[in-house]
């Protein structure tokens, strides 16, 4: 999901991470210090970089319900330091349904950041079907690259 994230931001031409990339930089140089910039980020400073770029309120607040659940999952969920063989059928059993809610969670994210990117005109998205979807930065046809 995290690195879903980063690549959607990545090849989002609006985003720009303009602390580190110079005006003179070439482009793959820029390239590569954006993606640097982004997969060093946390998932929390991810969310706050897109805040400032137009994303909707809502898909806002939708991102940062699935930080909280990564966070949970990254920081809380093995706290208890139990192993499987020292759990009961029904406990191991609710702690595997845990995890397959918090997977699905996580894989709708990585898929919806698309449809988040399109709806705040960072990106554009062509809906394929059961094909996929088509996303490309819209300035490149505003530019006529």
């Amino acid at each position: 999901m995290e690195d879903t994230i980063v690549n959607a931001m990545l090849v989002c031409d609006r985003i720009s991470i303009q602390n580190l990339l110079g005006p003179d930089s070439e482009e793959w140089s820029q390239f590569l210090a954006k993606r640097k910039h982004l997969q060093d980020s946390t998932l929390g400073r991810l969310v706050s970089i897109l805040s400032k770029h137009g994303i909707l309120a809502a898909d806002l607040n939708y991102l940062r319900w699935v930080k909280n659940k990564r966070d949970f999952f990254v920081h809380r969920f093995f706290h208890k330091g139990e192993w499987p063989g020292d759990l009961a059928v029904d406990q191991i059993e609710a702690s595997r349904r845990t995890l397959l809610y918090l997977e699905r969670i996580f894989a709708r994210a990585g898929d919806r950041i698309w449809i988040i990117f399109d709806r705040a005109g960072l990106m554009q998205r062509v809906d394929l079907g059961r094909s996929g979807s088509l996303m490309f930065n819209p300035d490149l046809f505003e530019q006529g690259q």
